[in-house]
């Protein structure tokens, strides 16, 4: 089914239903018989605390850690129980892939993730401060302009006033991207400006909905426009512990995010550089950051600790061969091989693994 089709078929479905709940009936229908019991002890090592997912992303940190036999117990942290599971269970660290679904999802997460960070003392992996601006694009943007990162002009209004003034005389094509949203969904391209004064209103009297999301949970009151960069190319740079991946993101129709459409190759050498640079700096080792370069120029367009895997594809290929780039005495080496098993999260569990052993408790 293609994505246009998709759309229209969520549409119905929020019409006519709640389109959430349809999906989290079908997601949890197919995996929740298949992900296999939801705690193994295997030995006396590190025992690991997996946050349960609604949509069940989880399950890659489950197969994980049994290929690996690493212990692990999953606990859903929205339920009720959850500060009496983990105290029982005393986990060494906790491996979340938080539930996004609705914006309340991400509250309970954010919340809890903390408590269990800065209370219960247990490492939570990735880091909070990337969980806590994960699928926020107000966030993310607001975390890299107080870093100072590069990045396209970005504009962000909580008045609709505001917003229509700076309509009138703002370079066009101007991107609008909503709050959250991955795969090209919640980005409009405006090309007119009674389209975008259009659109505005609408934004903050009745507030803004992507076809996926759940039909109450209406975006509105803080609007995010982007400046559009002409002829971009873009770049994903991937790190995942030790290990470092990367791609080039073809554009469809203007837009790279959501095309499915890549291209395989070396990275460049200062993206690599760059990508190091920021997550050694901020702790972030599981990342991935998406680079536009363009007129000479390169920006940050974003920053996200997980980040999607089409077909269970490798996230580098050099030469026709699968493999990750690490960083060696004679600077970065390719290394031919599979490393991308469950989603990549068999590299995450080592580079928690690793650490708990040396006694680093700053994941």
């Amino acid at each position: 089914m293609n994505k246009k089709i998709k759309n229209i078929v969520f549409g119905l479905y929020n019409i006519f239903g709640n389109n959430i709940d349809y999906r989290t009936k079908r997601i949890t229908d197919k995996y929740e018989h298949k992900t296999g019991p939801e705690q193994e002890i295997y030995n006396d090592g590190a025992r690991i605390l997996i946050a349960k997912d609604l949509w069940f992303m989880h399950r890659y940190y489950v197969l994980a850690c049994q290929d690996l036999n690493v212990n692990y117990k999953v606990v859903d942290i929205t339920s009720n129980s959850w500060n009496d599971e983990i105290e029982k269970y005393q986990p060494d660290a906790i491996l979340a892939w938080p539930t996004v679904v609705t914006s309340v999802d991400k509250s309970i997460f954010d919340t809890r993730l903390k408590l269990i960070s800065d209370v219960m003392c247990v490492p939570v992996f990735p880091s909070l401060d990337g969980l806590w601006f994960w699928e926020s694009k107000h966030r993310m943007t607001d975390w890299l302009n107080i870093h100072g990162y590069i990045t396209p002009k970005t504009w962000m209004f909580n008045s609709c006033k505001a917003a229509l003034v700076f309509s009138k005389t703002c370079k066009l094509p101007i991107v609008f991207k909503s709050e959250s949203g991955s795969g090209g969904r919640g980005v409009r391209i405006f090309k007119s400006r009674t389209l975008l004064n259009s659109f505005i209103r609408s934004y903050f009297r009745k507030g803004f909905l992507t076809n996926d999301r759940h039909k109450l949970d209406n975006e509105w009151g803080n609007i995010f426009l982007q400046e559009y960069l002409e002829r971009a190319d873009e770049w994903r740079i991937m790190r995942v512990g030790d290990s470092f991946f990367g791609y080039k993101k073809l554009a469809v129709n203007g837009l790279h995010s959501g095309s499915s459409q890549w291209e395989y190759a070396a990275p460049p050498i200062e993206l690599l550089n760059d990508c190091k640079r920021i997550s050694d700096d901020n702790k972030l080792y599981s990342v991935a950051i998406d680079y536009f370069i363009s007129t000479g120029k390169t920006y940050i367009n974003e920053v996200q600790v997980y980040f999607g895997m089409a077909y269970k594809s490798e996230m580098c290929v050099v030469d026709n061969k699968a493999g990750r780039f690490i960083e060696g005495a004679k600077g970065w080496e390719f290394e031919a091989g599979s490393f991308c098993s469950n989603n990549l999260c068999n590299e995450r569990v080592k580079f928690v693994i690793n650490n708990i052993l040396q006694c680093d408790n700053e994941l």
